[in-house]
């Protein structure tokens, strides 16, 4: 807008130009304009990050209208449409070109700068695993190149291929000692016996002097055979014929120059055993010739044999020397091997990042020919506020409409008896509750409060046992489960109950124990007076053993309970349940009750919200804590007694 000469349709408006060029590009913005685009946004730049204060900085971090940041983060907005992965950006201001160039300009931004954040983000990633490939490279390098040296300092080419043909030729050259030095043996012996039968043991020793010189040679030309037959197998064979045959040649010379001196000096005459000497002295230069061969040949091979053991000596260290190096290979390969795998799937997950992040302008920046209208958003503004008071006047509808027995002020004024206490709707709380749930620590404080009520209203009875009967004027509220809870915490107490349930068509259910009995529902139920009348599925039962006994009739409109019996129970316990009605059958059955017993009626409220017992109890005990009862009459505490007293007043 610095470089614009004057008003253009696609830029802005004539009204809005003036405005732009009086008020917001004072002076010392102007003076920022350069002669084309790249030079105009450099100087810009430079003035919004310079250190001292410029005027450019006070235009952009305000609330200026078209460039200040405050007024733009305010009439801009994004919304996503619906669950998808579109994004719709809304931008509302007076000009309509500066509207549409201002959210051009925003996308493309915005685009550049999410493709920038994705891909730094996993460039650091890839920039990492590629500078631990390339350490890790490096190192392999190094390895590889110490390995090399050493197989050249040493002259190690395969090393495993030189230690077995060494040991091969070390075991070869054990086994040709051991057979020459069989022959050794087998010559001097040969040479022994000959020397006997030639007898004359002077005449042998001066031709053996004589012949001292010959031998000499002979051994030294019997030597350099044997190092051509063992230690030069890997040489020039061509060589070794030509030396071997002068070698052999000058060997046939010596035997048969040393033959013929001995022929000479020899005193040739029949031996004792009737050979002539000439045939026993060639024999006997023959041994001595083939022991000369033999000695040399040892001597080669012993000589041969110590320098195996040299190079047993170096390839030993070398052997562990070349693991180690191959070791470090290994290592160094592997660790390449996963820095190229992490740096591999590095790259290929940023290019799926710069894939999956390519964002499309679906729907470029249109210029807006008309102004927002705003009644249609007032009108769903007001739809809204009718909408909630519609249902919040239909919600106090109901609840003066609600006519069920929900909370204990409730059941006072449809049925005129006072409130026990109030059983939370175990339903609510899951078929396996905890001790830490709200509703299982409200059961348990309402189980309290009920066995209070029982001890107060049985304070004064003297007879034994104390009778409790549990009723209710329709069925399905809750009473079996109120009497089985009833009869569990007494029990908790110390104190022996007996609870009398009904048995109808004679199926006894699982809750049957000696403590839990169950009696007929028959005729002769109808009339009984006396505990001791029922027909009780137990062979014997002594009530007189019992602290207290809870029994359990039908439904009151159902008309099938003893009349008679009504008027030995002490206390009788009506279960209500809250989410029901009272009706006017409910109000008859109740004054037959109070007309046939003599004993307080008091209501339990089962099923009700926690909303409902809170305010009926206070506050509630921790979860997990366990409550605290009242003792049996003569065993209180000084807290029990006044736990006692206050109920009592």
């Amino acid at each position: 807008y610095l470089l614009l000469e004057g008003p253009s349709p696609k830029w802005i408006s004539a009204s809005e130009y003036a405005f732009l060029q009086d008020e917001l590009l004072v002076p010392e913005v102007k003076r920022l304009r350069g002669e084309d685009y790249a030079t105009t946004l450099a100087r810009v730049e430079a003035a919004r990050t310079a250190t001292a204060p410029h005027a450019v900085q006070e235009l952009i971090y305000s609330d200026a209208e078209y460039f200040g940041i405050d007024y733009l983060a305010e009439q801009l907005q994004v919304y996503r449409k619906g669950n998808s992965d579109l994004l719709q950006f809304v931008y509302r201001t007076h000009d309509a070109a500066i509207c549409q160039q201002t959210l051009r300009f925003l996308l493309e931004l915005f685009i550049d700068e999410h493709a920038r954040l994705k891909k730094g983000q996993s460039s650091e990633v890839a920039g990492y695993f590629a500078q631990q490939t390339e350490r890790s490279r490096t190192r392999l390098k190094e390895a590889e190149a110490k390995l090399l040296a050493f197989r050249v300092e040493h002259n190690i080419i395969n090393y495993e291929e030189q230690t077995r043909r060494i040991t091969i030729r070390k075991e070869d050259l054990d086994e040709l000692r051991f057979q020459e030095q069989m022959k050794l043996q087998g010559t001097q012996a040969t040479r022994s016996r000959l020397e006997a039968e030639l007898g004359d043991h002077n005449q042998l020793r001066r031709l053996n002097e004589a012949l001292l010189s010959m031998r000499e040679e002979l051994n030294q030309v019997s030597v350099q055979l044997a190092k051509l037959d063992i230690a030069a197998a890997d040489a020039d064979q061509a060589q070794i014929a030509t030396r071997k045959a002068e070698l052999e040649a000058r060997q046939q010379q010596l035997q048969a120059d040393m033959s013929a001196y001995a022929q000479q000096t020899y005193d040739f005459e029949q031996s004792p055993g009737g050979l002539q000497k000439q045939k026993l002295l060639d024999e006997w230069l023959a041994t001595i010739v083939a022991e000369e061969q033999s000695q040399a040949r040892l001597g080669v091979i012993d000589q041969r044999t110590q320098e195996f053991a040299g190079m047993y000596s170096q390839y030993a260290p070398w052997g562990s020397r070349l693991k180690e190096l191959q070791r470090e290979i290994d290592l160094a390969e592997e660790e390449y091997l996963e820095n190229l795998h992490s740096y591999n799937q590095a790259m290929l997950h940023q290019q799926h990042t710069l894939m999956a992040t390519n964002l499309e302008i679906i729907d470029a920046p249109y210029l807006p020919v008309a102004k927002p209208d705003y009644k249609k958003f007032l009108l769903l503004i007001l739809g809204f506020l009718g909408g909630a008071l519609l249902v919040l006047a239909s919600l106090i509808a109901l609840a003066f409409l609600d006519d069920s027995l929900k909370t204990p002020e409730i059941v006072r004024q449809k049925t005129g008896l006072d409130v026990a206490t109030v059983l939370p709707n175990m339903v609510e709380a899951g078929k396996k509750p905890t001790l830490s749930s709200p509703h299982e620590a409200a059961r348990r404080q309402a189980m309290a409060l009920l066995l209070q009520q029982i001890k107060v209203e049985t304070l004064q009875k003297d007879n034994q046992p104390k009778l409790i009967l549990v009723a209710s004027t329709r069925p399905e509220e809750g009473k079996t489960w109120i009497a089985e809870q009833t009869a569990h915490f007494l029990r908790a107490e110390d104190n022996k109950v007996l609870w009398l349930f009904p048995v109808d068509g004679g199926v006894l259910p699982a809750i049957q124990t000696p403590d839990n009995v169950g009696y007929e529902l028959s005729s002769r139920m109808l009339d009984a007076d006396r505990l001791s009348d029922l027909d009780l599925f137990a062979p014997q039962v002594y009530f007189e053993e019992y602290d207290y006994v809870l029994m359990e009739i039908p439904p009151l409109l159902t008309g099938k309970y003893p009349l008679p019996l009504l008027r030995q129970f002490d206390l009788v316990l009506l279960v209500c349940r809250a989410n029901r009605t009272w009706e006017e059958a409910d109000m008859q059955a109740l004054r037959t009750l109070q007309r046939a017993g003599r004993s307080p009626i008091r209501a339990v409220l089962n099923g009700a919200t926690m909303e409902t017992i809170m305010f009926f109890m206070g506050e509630l005990p921790a979860p997990g804590t366990e409550p605290q009862f009242i003792h049996k009459p003569g065993q209180e505490s000084e807290t029990d007694y006044f736990l006692n007293e206050k109920n009592t007043n």
